[in-house]
Order: structure tokens, then C-alpha cells, then sequence
């Protein structure tokens, strides 16, 4: 049992994307869902599938990678944790590595970036960091 689908699930990416594994196996939750199409859009994540085999759910990932092999995501961690709550109002989301990483925040919206999230004027929880 998982205490925390979403950090198994930024974990699970990260170790897939250093390895050089092509695809990634997640457990199932709307939440998780979410967060991998943010990935998508966000270009780090190829495409986001979800299936079901014997009465289990779960997400496959296909890890994007550039043209010499390398993986697009460098480092992903979960900011806000369960034993310690991380929020932001909109004025006070900053940048992530000068504009080339982000912030995804779970706000009144639904999961945003950090740029939607400025652009929007709503803040929220920091769920994670990546680049």
C-alpha cells in the first residue's frame, strides 16, 4: 500500500527517465491522471495512456527523450509533502531555473504550471519541481 500515489509516481518517473526505461507503469487516481497530462503538455512526457487488467487501473507514461538519447526531464521532486503543506499565493510563485523548469501547483483551477498559474492570478499547493 501506497502512502502517497503522487510522490510513487514522481519517483517512479525520475528512476525511469535516469535508467533510460521507454515506459513507465503508475497506479491509477485522478489526480495522478492530471499530473501526467500536465507532464504531456509540458513536453517531458511522450504520451499518457490508461488501462485496466484484472480489475486494476493504471497509467503507462512513455518517458520523452531528445534526439541523442538523452531524457527531456532532468530532475523532478515533490515540493509539498504530506507532512508538510506548501502554498502559494500567485504573487509569490517565482520562476524555476531562469524559465526553463516549472512549478506544478494544484489550485481552484485544476493542476496548473507556474506560468498558467501567474497568468491565471490563482495560487495553490506546490505539488512539485522539475526541470
Amino acid at each position: 500500500m501506497v502512502i502517497d500515489p503522487i510522490s510513487d509516481m514522481i519517483t517512479r518517473v525520475r528512476n525511469a527517465s535516469r535508467v533510460g526505461k521507454p515506459q513507465v507503469v503508475v497506479s491509477f487516481s485522478n489526480l495522478n491522471l492530471n499530473l501526467a497530462n500536465v507532464l504531456k503538455k509540458a513536453g517531458f512526457i511522450k504520451s499518457v495512456s490508461k488501462n485496466s487488467r484484472f480489475s486494476r487501473q493504471y497509467i503507462c507514461l512513455d518517458i520523452a527523450y531528445n534526439d541523442k538519447g538523452k531524457a527531456v526531464l532532468s530532475e523532478i521532486y515533490r515540493v509539498s509533502k504530506p507532512s508538510r503543506r506548501i502554498y502559494r499565493k500567485a504573487s509569490e510563485i517565482h520562476t524555476v531555473r531562469q524559465g526553463k523548469g516549472l512549478f506544478i501547483i494544484s489550485t481552484p483551477k485544476g493542476l496548473l504550471t507556474d506560468k498558467e498559474a501567474r497568468k491565471e492570478k490563482v495560487g495553490g499547493e506546490v505539488l512539485c519541481k522539475l526541470w
